[in-house]
């Protein structure tokens, strides 16, 4: 008899261990005979625990927990080419080349060039130069200047069917240059102020001063300084060679989605908080016409030769590919060995790239700063370095200073690891190691201090999740924090966020179930509404609460309301959420997050209403307490009320010795349309 299917929750799991069990046996129990094992079997097979910082909901969706400021873990589903809304293209072959006598440099260069001039297609390709099978000797960088161009080989090995390129002359270079020859022009008068208090980390919207002018589809860079106020927080004023303010501004690329009043909305999340005790935000409009897009290098190996008689000989190609200026360009199926710096970097001005299934190998230098970095990402944004491994390199997966996610290694290996992987020095944010194995090393997110020149808080807002490696230092910075879940390994220090480490979580990869999250429908867009701010209740002088009449007239009979940040018992506080959705627009899911005190003992008690006096819930069923000091973050999942939200606004209140500080509706919307 043929086993029924067992109906796991997306992301191949139930939502938790014991509905896993439950649906296992039940579905054992259909075979005779092996009814009797069923709980040995579930027992042994049970399914991995859940973090608390990010779990699935009863419909496999993750749901997110915010801290006290309304700091989440970032998504980074969308890094990647094309934020993974369609896969990297096969490119058609236009020119083909083959090995010569002599340096190849020119005749591929010129290939390169030829296909470069041809029209663009309706995708935005060229075509592809095919190297065919052999060895090809270069002694100068070859360069991808033009969108839609594909530098192809055919195979990524040392048999008589592979191709490979040949560094050959004896000085530090880089053999293959994917970038653009311009750079992002800033809009006159195009700034904006960002008004709001405080933007959490995983924000994906904020309010400006002047919304005029910025429509949906318009390229944005949202500017946070680095002020001498945050250097001191950080400490980073105490380093031998401290940080000096604007030497750390973070400069995050992004796309405007959605404009609603004062509020714009953006394509992916904020890395580093948006805090205004600290200089607060702005956001730039810019252009950049020169910059390429759709082009790639696939399928070749790249060797470095290098002089045998010197140790550590550093005088030879130093980087196979470097990806920088470019958007939605990608390095797959390459192989580097003997190169003294990279396999691949993905530098400044690189937005939503990939490097996928690819190999760094065996690298010739000294093993000490600047050398080594098998693969890494310095400056560029929304990238994806995706299935690669590294062979003796020292840090093999890392980030330069001040490059604002969100990046993500996922599912990366190294073997013989000289050093540590991680951010590398000064304030990276937003990165993921996802299912990252580092044999004979450690990954590391901390304080470097005074290592190099003065590294200091090497990242912020990082993520580190189901890995292995030998060790982990993971501390959480001065106004933010760094998170170690489900990961192998032994811990040093207590300073990080940690959860469920020693065992792995479901879902079993974080980056694969955001996407698939983000990818549940057409064109979703992910939409925050928030009420209030996230000052752990200051009270704000002529601060006002958006309450519907209607709505403010049905709470207020039964007893004294109060505004939010108000610390007094006995009250019922009232509030609205407004929004607005388009003609055809549907909502797939949605989540509310709301920040409380306990004015009194017992105040998880008390209920939340969910737009309707009739429609409440005991607050201690998705909290067991809320006490007195600090904050409390309710989460609720609001998949039954979905119908209540048709109408454009959402009202709540919660009464019964609870304050309130702020409160965020997250929307999931999509077009409704078959043809979207």
């Amino acid at each position: 008899m043929e086993l029924p299917a067992l109906s796991c929750s997306s992301g191949g799991l139930a939502s938790t261990s014991e509905e896993w069990f439950h649906e296992f046996r039940m579905r054992l129990s259909f075979i005779p005979g092996i009814a009797t094992c069923a709980l040995l079997i579930a027992k042994v097979h049970a399914a991995p625990p859940q973090s608390s910082w990010v779990n699935l909901a009863a419909d496999g969706r993750l749901l997110y927990t915010r801290d006290a400021l309304g700091n989440r873990i970032p998504d980074f589903g969308d890094c990647g080419y094309m934020a993974g809304r369609v896969p990297i293209p096969e490119v058609p072959v236009k020119a083909t080349v083959k090995p010569g006598e002599g340096d190849d440099r020119a005749a591929i260069q010129a290939a390169i060039d030829q296909v470069s001039a041809l029209p663009l297609d309706a995708k935005g390709i060229r075509g592809a130069v095919l190297l065919s099978s052999g060895e090809y000797q270069l002694d100068a960088p070859l360069k991808i200047s033009a969108s839609g161009v594909v530098l192809r080989g055919a195979g990524a090995n040392d048999s008589d069917k592979g191709t490979r390129l040949i560094a050959t002359a004896p000085r530090q270079y880089t053999l293959v240059e994917i970038s653009s020859k311009g750079s992002p022009a800033i809009e006159k008068g195009g700034t904006r102020k960002i008004t709001d208090k405080y933007v959490p980390v995983g924000s994906r919207n904020f309010d400006v001063d002047d919304p005029q002018g910025l429509v949906a589809g318009q390229k944005i860079m949202v500017h946070r300084p680095s002020t001498q106020a945050w250097i001191d927080a950080l400490g980073m004023d105490k380093l031998e060679q401290p940080w000096k303010p604007g030497s750390k501004d973070l400069k995050m690329e992004r796309t405007v989605t959605r404009i609603e009043g004062q509020r714009v909305f953006i394509d992916a999340p904020i890395t580093t908080a948006l805090d205004a005790k600290f200089g607060g935000g702005t956001l730039d409009r810019f252009t950049w016409s020169g910059r390429i897009t759709n082009s790639g290098i696939e399928d070749i190996k790249g060797i470095s030769l290098f002089n045998a008689a010197v140790k550590d000989d550093e005088e030879h190609g130093w980087t196979f590919v470097s990806i920088s200026r470019a958007e939605d360009c990608w390095a797959r199926r390459i192989v580097s060995e003997h190169f003294g710096y990279a396999c691949v970097t993905l530098g400044d001005g690189g937005r939503q790239l990939s490097v996928m299934d690819s190999t760094c190998l065996d690298p010739v230098s000294q093993v000490t700063g600047a050398r080594r970095y098998g693969f890494g990402i310095n400056g560029a944004s929304q990238c994806l370095v995706m299935d690669c491994h590294t062979r003796n390199d020292r840090h093999q997966f890392v980030t330069g200073a001040a490059t604002s996610g969100p990046n993500a290694f996922v599912n990366c290996s190294s073997e013989l690891a000289r050093n540590d992987a991680g951010p590398h020095h000064r304030w990276a944010s937003g990165l993921l190691y996802d299912g990252v194995t580092v044999e004979g090393n450690a990954i590391n997110i901390r304080n470097r201090g005074n290592m190099g020149t003065g590294h200091g808080w090497a990242g912020a807002n990082c993520v580190v999740w189901n890995c292995k490696a030998d060790s982990y230092i993971i501390q959480n910075p001065p106004t933010a924090q760094n998170w170690l879940i489900g990961s192998i390994g032994k811990i040093s220090g207590t300073a990080g966020t940690y959860d469920s480490n020693g065992a792995q979580v479901t879902p079993a990869s974080l980056w694969s179930k955001q996407r698939e999250d983000l990818q549940a429908r057409p064109k979703l867009q992910v939409r925050e509404y928030v009420v209030g701010d996230f000052d752990e209740f200051a009270a704000d002088s002529g601060a006002s609460v958006p309450i519907d009449p209607a709505w403010l007239s049905k709470t207020a009979p039964p007893g004294k309301t109060g505004a939010f940040d108000t610390l007094e018992g006995g009250r019922r506080v009232p509030w609205t959420h407004g929004f607005k959705l388009d003609p055809g627009d549907s909502i797939v899911s949605a989540t509310l997050s709301v920040s409380v005190r306990g004015m009194a003992s017992g105040a998880q008690n008390g209920r939340i209403f969910l737009d309707d006096l009739a429609n409440s819930k005991p607050l201690s069923q998705y909290v067991e307490s809320i006490p007195t000091t600090g904050s409390t973050v309710l989460r609720i999942d609001l998949a039954a009320e979905l119908p209540r939200l048709a109408d454009g606004k959402f009202n709540l209140a919660i009464e019964n010795n609870v304050a309130v500080d702020w409160s965020v509706l997250e929307l999931r919307v999509a077009p409704s349309s078959p043809g979207s």
